[in-house]
């Protein structure tokens, strides 16, 4: 609404199809220039059903509001495929015992389990799903659990993990495989989803810029939808 009132070109970090529809249909300043986490989640649920041939699930989740609508975006994602939870257990952020969580999980004897949480979380509960003996139990996890910070505290642990995260460091596109070695060579560290997202975020808007030839609000604005097979770090955009 800021932005709105303001007139000033913004562009939205978060993945819901809730700020899709905000974007689209309320606030012509406001651009989700990220994969719609409805999309991704449905293409994850259809490889494991589809593909994998899963039918028998259970859900762990953070009640935080984030984790919360993944959950429901899988929750629906499995009932389009005709297939119901088995188990759904839920969690507070900055949980560390997920013994009594997992042990229901145990007892449904699930193909797989899907996981909606943030990183530290995610890196948790795998490691404790491997130490109560599930170890090759499939995980299917939020965009967190495919991020270097649950990798890296997770470590083994996330071997068998599924995630559709629109960013891995390793990424084959070559403009993101220069970005990540670029942050690799700065921080020592490997490059987290947030910073190449802010990265290409601010080279779309400044694509924006140069075909509105200024920094007009509303000329940069509307040249903002005028752009199309824009390639980025993360990938190509189109706003149009």
């Amino acid at each position: 609404n800021d932005a709105k009132e303001a007139q000033i070109l913004t562009t939205a970090q978060g993945s819901s199809p809730t700020l899709r529809d905000i974007c689209n249909n309320e606030n012509p300043w406001l651009f989700q220039l990220r994969a719609c986490e409805e999309t991704m989640i449905d293409a994850m649920v259809g490889y494991a059903v589809d593909k994998l041939g899963y039918k028998n699930f259970a859900i762990i989740h953070d009640t935080e509001t984030n984790s919360s609508e993944q959950t429901r975006l899988f929750t629906e994602a499995l009932k389009r495929r005709n297939i119901e939870p088995s188990v759904v257990v839920s969690f507070t952020t900055g949980t560390k015992d997920f013994t009594s969580h997992l042990v229901k999980i145990q007892q449904a004897k699930v193909d797989a389990v899907i996981g909606a949480c943030l990183q530290n979380e995610a890196a948790i509960i795998a490691q404790q799903v491997r130490a109560l003996g599930m170890t090759d139990m499939p995980i299917f996890g939020s965009n967190a659990w495919a991020d270097p910070v649950a990798l890296q505290l997770g470590g083994d642990a996330m071997n068998g993990v599924y995630s559709a995260a629109a960013w891995v460091p390793n990424t084959p596109n070559e403009i993101g495989a220069k970005v990540s070695q670029k942050y690799q060579e700065l921080y020592g560290k490997e490059c987290a989803k947030a910073a190449v997202q802010v990265y290409d975020h601010v080279s779309v808007i400044c694509e924006a810029i140069k075909i509105a030839g200024g920094t007009d609000r509303k000329a940069v604005r509307d040249a903002m939808n005028k752009i199309s097979d824009f390639k980025g770090a993360v990938t190509t955009y189109d706003c149009r």
